[in-house]
């Protein structure tokens, strides 16, 4: 999550922050659906990082643009996405990463 944070972090500054949120939500969704699939380690250790470098770019210019714009539950009820506590937290995070973009888009 430090090499996420760091790397992706400075991106969204130099890409702009709906390029790395839609880049961290695609990768992160890749890595996540591979890991499972994985016969050696060393191949679930670096998609793990994967998910972790990614789950990170998801959050990061998801909460900086969700101040920005201000968003709030309202508006979030308002667009018709529910966004329900779930056992999964990427899924959970995955959620609020992909409607902060479509909402940014609209505006």
């Amino acid at each position: 999550m430090l090499v996420g944070s760091l790397v992706l972090g400075i991106l969204s500054d130099m890409f702009g922050r709906r390029k790395i949120l839609l880049l961290s939500t695609v990768g992160h969704l890749i890595a996540s659906l591979c890991v499972p699939w994985v016969r050696t380690f060393i191949l679930y250790v670096i998609l793990r990082f994967l998910v972790s470098f990614f789950g990170t770019g998801m959050i990061l210019p998801a909460f900086v643009m969700d101040e920005c714009l201000c968003v709030t539950f309202a508006e979030i009820k308002g667009a018709g996405i529910k966004i329900r506590r779930t056992s999964s937290r990427e899924l959970s995070q995955a959620k609020i990463a992909l409607h902060t973009y479509l909402k940014s888009l609209l505006r």
